[in-house]
Order: C-alpha cells, then structure tokens, then sequence
C-alpha cells in the first residue's frame, strides 16, 4: 500500500496571526513576572541575606523562560517582523534584566570575598573593599559599552530601512516621470492626428479646380523663392508668379520666411494643399508662439541679454534703437505688454 503524501503544515494567513497573537500573549505575561520577580527580589536579600542564592535561582530561572519563550515568538516571525519586535519591545527589556543581573553578580562577588577573608586578612578590608568597587566599575563599564553597542545596532537598522526607503521612493518617482512623459506624448499626437482629422474633413469640400492649383503651386514653392527677403520695396511683387493665388503666396511666405523649429511646422503642412495647410500651420503656429507671455517674454530677455554699447559705437547704438522701435510696436498691437512699456523710454 502507497504511503500517503505528508501535508504542508505551512500555516494560513489567519493561522499564523492567531499564532503570534497567542505567543506573544505568553511572552508578556512571562515579562511581567520577570518584571516583579525583579523588583522584589532586591527587598528580599535584604530581609534574609541567607536565602539570597535561593532567591537570585528563582529569578534566574524567570529570566530563562522569558529568554525561552522570546526565542519561540520569534521564530514564527518573519524578518522585517522580527527586526521591528527587538527594536520596539525586546531591546529595552532585555537592557532592563541585564542592568540588574550584572548588579547581583557583583553583589555575590563581594559577598564571596567577605566570607573568604580571615582575621589576619581584616587588615586588608579596605585593599578588598576597593578591588570589589573596581570590580563593579568594570562590569558597570562593559553594560554601558553593551548599551551603546545595543542603540548603534538599532540605529543602523533604522539607517538601512531609511536608504530602502529612498530608493523606492526614487524608483516610484522615475517610473512617474517616465508616465507622465508617455502621457504628454500620447496626448500631443492624438493632438495632431485630430487637427489632420479636421483639415482632412475640410479638403473634401474644396473644388477640384483649386486642388489641382494647390498642388502645382506647392511643388513649384521651392523653385519660386530661392532667396531670404533683403527688405527691397516691392521685390517680392516683382516675383510673384501669375499663376500662384493668394493661399498659395501666404503659405510660400510662409514657408521662405519662418527659421528653425517654426520653419519645421510649417513645412510639415507644405504637403497639404494651400488652402488647407496654410490654415493649418497658423494654427499650429497661433497655438505654440501666439501667447502674449512668450512673446513679451521673449523681448524683455532680449533687452536684459543685450550687450554692452560703448558712446562712440554708433552701428550698435542704431542697432538698439530699431529693437527699441520694434519693442514699441509690439507694446501697441501685442495683448500683455503694458507691464514693459518702460522700453519706450
């Protein structure tokens, strides 16, 4: 006949809390006893020196049972468990007992030289009297080193779970940040996909005839303009071609005239036909650089960088006055910049 498989004896969630709950209900009530036992034990070597070795067994074997059953409550306890049971309740007690056991010790160990001492040896009472005070200086000695020991201990425990703590911490953060990143992507293109939604929609309802015209004029944009405006009067009327419309000069203006990440947008539109992508990138740009902030912002930063005009430096002076002149216009036609208008003066 097969045997039978042995049980787990791995005890339920529920188990285990009854467990402890019941073990350390035990351990408190062995800690009074102790407690009490110690406290009295004093007044009774006093009262009956004789019976004092009795007496001290008696509450040894209190405090053997209190070290038996801490022992047992934990074992059942996991680490962190166990960690927090010493800090909390144990280390304090077992400081406590062993203040008093080391006192006693050096109560029998004088003892023992008084009954050892011979008349011829009473001479030497205060020689004896002295290496029994020595004695109970050393062991007084070694429970403050074992005290400071006990509270470096804790205190490096509390360093350890302190650092845990931190790099959780900073580990949640960076997941965070990485989230939010996603997030702010995520939203940025479903942004774009629904403004190439609307300008979608809206190209169906153009004519075929202005379709076909956008597309000829965007292809040809390049070739148009090959060179940055110089600010000749009319020059630009002089190159219009007869067969561009207005839409499709606005978005080759447009695109000749912007620099940097603004001629990047809008040559993400350049693609469309004019008279759905001009809309579109005024839109994007309207949406990125048309906040009065950014703008007045951008000119006081330019003023405070501005660099330093010596007297007889008359190109830079007239260089400040055109940027003062455009600070000015933009104060009259820019919403939001009435708190610099010192730039007028």
């Amino acid at each position: 006949m097969a045997s039978r498989p042995s049980r787990d004896k791995t005890p339920t969630p529920k188990g285990q809390e009854f467990m402890e709950e019941l073990k350390f209900k035990t351990l408190g009530g062995a800690w009074k006893d102790l407690k009490a036992a110690s406290e009295d034990m004093r007044s009774l070597i006093s009262e009956n020196p004789t019976n004092a070795k009795e007496i001290y067994a008696k509450w040894k074997g209190k405090y053997e049972l209190f070290l038996t059953i801490n022992d047992e409550y934990s074992e059942i306890l996991d680490e962190e468990s166990k960690a927090e049971h010493r800090d909390k309740w144990y280390d304090e007690r077992d400081t406590y007992i062993t203040n008093i056991k080391a006192k006693m010790e050096d109560w029998f160990a004088c003892k023992s030289e008084e009954v050892k001492s011979t008349p011829k040896a009473a001479s030497k009472a205060g020689s004896e009297s002295s290496i029994c005070s020595k004695t109970s200086s050393m062991r007084l000695a070694e429970v403050t080193r074992e005290r400071e020991l006990v509270e470096r201990t804790k205190l490096l425990r509390e360093r350890q779970a302190l650092e845990k703590k931190l790099k959780l911490l900073e580990i949640k953060l960076q997941h965070q940040a990485e989230s939010h990143e996603i997030e702010r992507k995520l939203a940025e293109s479903r942004g774009r996909s629904q403004v190439l939604e609307e300008i979608e929609e809206n190209s169906q309802c153009l004519e075929d005839e202005d379709l076909e015209d956008g597309s000829i004029a965007s292809k040809q944009n390049s070739k148009v303009f090959t060179k940055e405006w110089d600010a000749r009067p009319r020059k630009t009327e002089v190159r219009r071609p007869s067969n561009m419309k207005a839409r499709n000069l606005k978005k080759a203006y447009l695109e000749q005239y912007t620099v940097e990440e603004a001629h990047k947008i809008v040559v993400g539109f350049s693609y469309l036909d004019a008279a759905v992508g001009y809309p579109a990138a005024i839109k994007e740009l309207q949406r990125r650089y048309g906040d009065p902030e950014i703008i007045a912002n951008t000119y006081v930063k330019r003023v405070l960088n501005w660099p330093s005009i010596r007297a007889d430096d008359p190109k830079a002076l007239d260089e400040l006055a055109v940027f003062l002149k455009e600070c000015e216009a933009a104060t009259r036609c820019v919403g939001g910049l009435g708190y610099w208008s010192f730039l007028r003066t």
